[in-house]
């Protein structure tokens, strides 16, 4: 699949869709070092394993010349993923029409070793990473729970807590257990997100450190076909995780994200999880569509020789950048999933 790919001589670049995050990636300028200022070292913690992380996935749909955009995902059974409405929509804005009922998207899939029989002998076999198409359907979104104002123009609040999208393969490239856990009380509709709770998103944003190609190579066939083995490799060494403080404001819940990071293009899509630490496990309670970034104006007074009456005020602004996410109660509502 990787040289299926590296035939289509797509160009990589990395875009911004409406401030939300999938990424449009051509391969020939990603493979030319089109990398980060700052990058960021994958932020998962030593208690977060392997098989932990694992229902983080890789997905991506072809938008013609070549191009692949690429996302994030989070399997929530064993043949449906989560991710945005804004990653799955053809239209931009993703609320402007109708979402596909069904598409084709891309898929990566982990190689194997095992055993076959040739002429009754068993013969090693070995089946490397590669990234396949599956077909998908669409089996709900946040599209029916949007809210309008008297303009009949979407909330922006209802957009950012809609921006997800539940579909549904019967090719998955994961594994049954790789499913990830939903945090019960995150199935309320009424339940909010504690404040200042370490929060974990698991995603594939070429931000990570080591995860972009660096130098200046040819562009033409062999380049290209280079190209493609990065992008597995890269792929195949996700999810990474982007870690932060949780938040809500403005009825948006968030992820506190330092202001001197790159934005994290690709990772739309990418399952929030906090820590159950009764149950030592990372569990589900939102789907990251948006980076925000604002400025925070801080004063303060300072006394002069020690004395309150003699004073002078300190102003100061700082950025603020933050990771915004829809909740997961939206999609549990939709399939008809309850807290026990």
């Amino acid at each position: 699949m990787a040289g299926a790919l590296a035939r289509q001589g797509a160009i990589l670049s990395p875009i911004m869709k409406n401030r939300c995050l999938s990424t449009t990636l051509a391969m020939a300028s990603l493979l030319a070092g089109c990398q980060a200022t700052v990058q960021v070292v994958d932020q998962r913690p030593d208690f977060v394993s392997d098989a932990h992380a694992s229902a983080g996935q890789w997905i991506g749909s072809s938008s013609g010349k070549g191009t692949l955009n690429m996302g994030s995902a989070v399997a929530i059974g064993p043949n449906r993923l989560l991710t945005n409405a804004h990653v799955w929509a053809s239209d931009d804005p993703w609320w402007g029409a109708e979402l596909p009922a069904n598409q084709k998207m891309y898929l990566f899939e982990r190689g194997l070793e095992g055993q076959t029989l040739i002429n009754e002998e068993p013969v090693e076999v070995e089946i490397s990473d590669h990234i396949k198409k599956s077909s998908f359907r669409l089996i709900a979104s946040g599209m029916s729970a949007l809210e309008l104002d008297s303009e009949g123009t979407p909330t922006r609040t209802s957009i950012r807590n809609c921006d997800w999208a539940v579909i549904e393969t019967d090719s998955p490239s994961w594994n049954p257990e790789a499913v990830a856990v939903i945090h019960p009380p995150a199935m309320d509709p009424d339940w909010l997100i504690p404040e200042d709770v370490e929060l974990f998103i698991l995603g594939y944003s070429p931000i990570f450190e080591g995860t972009t190609p660096k130098g200046e190579v040819d562009s033409g066939d062999s380049g290209i076909r280079q190209t493609a083995s990065d992008l597995i490799t890269f792929i195949s060494e996700g999810p990474y995780t982007i870690k932060g403080r949780s938040g809500i404001k403005d009825g948006t819940w968030s992820v506190t994200y330092p202001h001197e990071w790159p934005q994290p293009s690709g990772h739309s899509g990418g399952g929030v999880f906090l820590w159950n630490q009764e149950a030592q496990r990372p569990e589900l309670v939102g789907v990251f569509h948006s980076w925000d970034q604002t400025a925070v104006t801080t004063t303060k007074e300072l006394s002069l020789f020690g004395n309150s009456s003699f004073s002078v005020q300190s102003t100061s602004k700082e950025k603020v950048r933050s990771l915004a996410f829809s909740p997961i109660s939206g999609a549990c509502q939709a399939l008809g999933l309850h807290r026990d």
